[in-house]
């Protein structure tokens, strides 16, 4: 078992290093028809939706079990408003941030707070009783 488990992090590692080869390949592209066009919205968009991407595929790594477990403070907390802020900033400029980063952030918790770790939330609920 613990072979195959580090075989896992092997293939994830490859997989990590073929979405950044795409996403380099992809954001060259996107940048190329932003010049063409003039037109930033849509492509900044794509962008954002590459790291929202990126940070899905992170989260794989702290997912143990895949079984629907709901951790609703995490989606409310911090998925939701940095989701909101994502659109936000993406219409209206708000902020100077790097919001590469806060996409990243939106993808991990989102799987997080969906298929979140058992023992962690059965811990919590253990405290609370």
């Amino acid at each position: 078992m613990k072979k195959f488990k580090n075989f896992i992090y092997i293939f994830w590692t490859i997989g990590f290093v073929a979405i950044l080869i795409i996403t380099n390949k992809l954001q060259i592209f996107l940048s190329n028809k932003r010049a063409q066009t003039y037109e930033i919205q849509p492509y900044a968009s794509m962008e954002l939706l590459i790291y929202f991407i990126i940070g899905i595929y992170i989260s794989l790594l702290f997912i143990r079990y895949w079984k629907l477990n709901i951790n609703i403070h995490l989606l409310l907390f911090v998925f939701l408003p940095s989701i909101l802020f994502i659109i936000m900033e993406n219409f209206i400029y708000i902020l100077n941030v790097n919001i590469n980063i806060v996409a990243i952030v939106s993808g991990l918790t989102l799987f997080q707070g969906i298929f979140g770790n058992p023992s962690i939330v059965s811990t919590q609920n253990n405290k609370l009783n």
